[in-house]
Order: C-alpha cells, then sequence, then structure tokens
C-alpha cells in the first residue's frame, strides 16, 4: 500500500481532518497538503490556501529569485498593481489585493512595493500571506501564481457533468466551450480500475454525502484491513461492477449490505507492483449501507472457496449533512 498513484482525471481535492492515538497521546494533524489531498488543522485561512497550492504545483515564494548572497527579490510572490484584484463570484463582488489592517510597508528593496504609502500589498497563499478581506476568509493568489500552476491545472482536467452522456466534460480551446468527452482508463500498474468497457465509468449519484470505505488487502496472503467508515458531504457514487468469481479466476470483492439489498463490487484480483493493495469505495449515505465484507479467492479454488478477511458495520446513527 506504499503507492501515492492516484489518476486526477478531475480537478479533485479532498480535504480532511485528522486526529491519531499514539504512544505519547492524540496528536492533532495538519499543514499538510499534495497529490489531491490536504490534512489540515483548520479549513478556512492561509492554511487551507497554502495547502491547496501544494496540490496545484506550488512551491514557497512563487518566483522568487535570488539577487546576491543577502538579498532574494519578492516581486512575483507578493501583489503589486498589475497583479488583479480577485472576483468572487457568489458574492458578485471583487476583493483587493491590499493588506489593508497592515501599517508595514516596507521599503522596497526585496521587490515588495506599496500602494502609494499608504497600504502594503498583500503576499500570496504560498509567501506567508493571510486573508486581508473583508468577505472572504482565505488568501487571495497573485496573478503570477493563478497563471504558472493554477489555471492549466483547470483547463487541462476534465469536469464532472450530469448532463453530458459519459458524466464528462473537458474545455476545448479551439472552439472555446465545454465538450462531451469519453475518458478511457489508462493502462497503470499500480491503480486498478473498476471498468468493464476501459472508459471511466459515469457516476450514478452526483455530489452526494457518502461513506467511503477505505482499507488495504493482500490478495496472496489473504490478509486485510477495512478502517473505520469516513464520511463526507461530497462524493460521487457509481454503479461497480461485480467481481467474477469462476473457479479458475482469483478475485476480491466487497460484499455491502444495505437494509433492503446487497451489492458486490469488484477489487483488483492481484497485487499491483507486487505489494498489498489499498481500497477506497464511496457508498451513498441515502442507501442506508450497513455492513460491508471483504473477500478474497484464489484462482483454480471452486467459487465458495474463498477467505473472509474482515468485517465493518457502517450503519450511521446521525443525520445527513
Amino acid at each position: 500500500m506504499l503507492s501515492q498513484q492516484q489518476p486526477q482525471l478531475t480537478q479533485t481535492v479532498v480535504t480532511h481532518h485528522a486526529r491519531g492515538k499514539y504512544s505519547n497521546g492524540e496528536q492533532t494533524h495538519g499543514l499538510s497538503g499534495g497529490n489531491g489531498m490536504l490534512t489540515l488543522y483548520n479549513s478556512v485561512g492561509n492554511e487551507f490556501s497554502h495547502e491547496i497550492g501544494h496540490h496545484y504545483g506550488l512551491g514557497h515564494y512563487p518566483g522568487s529569485f535570488k539577487v546576491d548572497d543577502t538579498t532574494t527579490n519578492y516581486f512575483w510572490s507578493a501583489h503589486h498593481a498589475d497583479s488583479g484584484w480577485g472576483y468572487i463570484g457568489y458574492r458578485n463582488k471583487m476583493r483587493g489585493n491590499l493588506a489593508w489592517q497592515s501599517s508595514n510597508l516596507g521599503d522596497g528593496k526585496n521587490g515588495v512595493l506599496n500602494f502609494l504609502k499608504l497600504y502594503p500589498y498583500g503576499w500570496d497563499a504560498m509567501s506567508g500571506g493571510a486573508t486581508n478581506s473583508s468577505i472572504s476568509r482565505y488568501t487571495h493568489y497573485t496573478g503570477y501564481s493563478t497563471f504558472l500552476r493554477i489555471q492549466s491545472h483547470f483547463t487541462n482536467r476534465h469536469v464532472w457533468d450530469e448532463s453530458s452522456p459519459s458524466g464528462y466534460k473537458r474545455w476545448n480551446p479551439d472552439s472555446r466551450q465545454m465538450e462531451v468527452v469519453y475518458p478511457k482508463v489508462p493502462n497503470s500498474s499500480e491503480v486498478w480500475y473498476n471498468s468493464a468497457d476501459g472508459y471511466y465509468l459515469k457516476p450514478r449519484l452526483f455530489g452526494v454525502p457518502v461513506i467511503t470505505i477505505i482499507g488495504g488487502y493482500d490478495p496472496e496472503t489473504q490478509q486485510g484491513v477495512l478502517y473505520p467508515a469516513a464520511r463526507s458531504n461530497w462524493g460521487n457514487v457509481y454503479d461497480l461492477p461485480a467481481a467474477q468469481r469462476g473457479a479458475e479466476q482469483a478475485a476480491c470483492w466487497l460484499d455491502v449490505q444495505y437494509t433492503n439489498r446487497s451489492q458486490n463490487v469488484a477489487l483488483a484480483p492481484h497485487r499491483m507492483r507486487g505489494n498489498a493493495n489499498k481500497l477506497h469505495v464511496n457508498l451513498a449515505i441515502t442507501d442506508q449501507p450497513q455492513q460491508v465484507n471483504l473477500y478474497c479467492k484464489k484462482p483454480m479454488k471452486p467459487r465458495n472457496y474463498y477467505r473472509h478477511l474482515r468485517c465493518l458495520n457502517t450503519a450511521l446513527p446521525f443525520q445527513l449533512l
């Protein structure tokens, strides 16, 4: 389960809060971002803006460069007269790029200027920035960071679209519009795609509250683990193909028990990269999943000759988000 590979077909980021029990007591985790996941102490403020910047591929102090042994120029790491204000669509308002509450005007030797000797410009989220706004709790990226990394992460990715027959659309720079696409799953030795026809599946449910079944298993030693289900306020749910459990075939699967039905969800039947496999499957909370069981079966064994690796109770006593 060492691989951190993931497809990143869409511009998707999972944000979570984590707290673990260790020999030195309970510890909260945060200040981490990249590769589609943010581990945060706080969901608002510069921590969120900064860590999601790492997901976009931004490093610290974008555009800064050494002038000499003692001086670094941070012109591109902070706002300036041409770096742009930010439009907040759902508020229909513009936010400024100044640090309105700060009196630290600086002397400009580091390349960061001020506005008419009245206000300093704000710093980028990757450069120790702050929210500096009464209408947003997040940090305003500079135009440099947006152009350098962020915009390309959106224009080069697919988006989910319920109106699309494939479930996906993508920006076409020639026609300058979003167009229906049928993305193929890639060949990979690290990620197993549960697709019967070689294409990404269209979600059955878009953007609904889910629980995610997370765990790991080894098809060879037939050992596995299922962690307590993670609950999210937004996720997609798919009609996932079932495992083929013929006598000649190896198979691993999840058996999901709902209040009025059951579901067989196929998992990779062999090790990926010669190691144990990770699994993560979204289940709609409204479907009321009650229990999940993890099974594996080796090849050349009868259909009913399989091993039960783990059981997880998933009944949820709390209200939906």
